[in-house]
């Protein structure tokens, strides 16, 4: 998408936040627009054109995963969201959540082009 959402959350106090999207597209116009706002949310924001899978892959992982308009147009929706629960860091603490954007923890979000994940993903 368009990276709204992202801006919002770092808006809302989230320390970082990397938006991703299957498409370059989304995550060129998304950077696109960060870079014509505010830049201390412009500072905190990171796009990236990847899949779920691949975050899996190369080890990453979020206090906070948010799919946005995604889940619909995915295929097999119990396999993509089994993806994005390996994106998230575990609890820490004695039972709370791993953290939250009021928190300042990371977040990742996807849009609504994620919808690659079951034709071809990402958080």
């Amino acid at each position: 998408g368009g990276g709204i959402l992202a801006e919002s959350l770092v808006r809302l106090g989230a320390a970082s936040v990397t938006g991703v999207d299957v498409t370059a597209t989304n995550t060129a116009a998304a950077a696109a627009h960060a870079a014509r706002g505010d830049p201390e949310v412009a500072s905190r924001l990171r796009y990236e054109c990847v899949s779920a899978e691949a975050l899996v892959e190369r080890g990453d992982v979020f206090d906070v995963v948010v799919a946005s308009e995604v889940v619909e147009h995915v295929h097999k929706p119990d396999e993509f969201l089994a993806v994005l629960a390996r994106l998230l860091r575990r609890p820490r603490g004695h039972g709370g959540c791993g953290g939250d954007a009021s928190a300042g923890g990371d977040i990742d979000g996807t849009s609504s082009e994620q919808a690659g994940h079951s034709d071809g993903a990402a958080a």
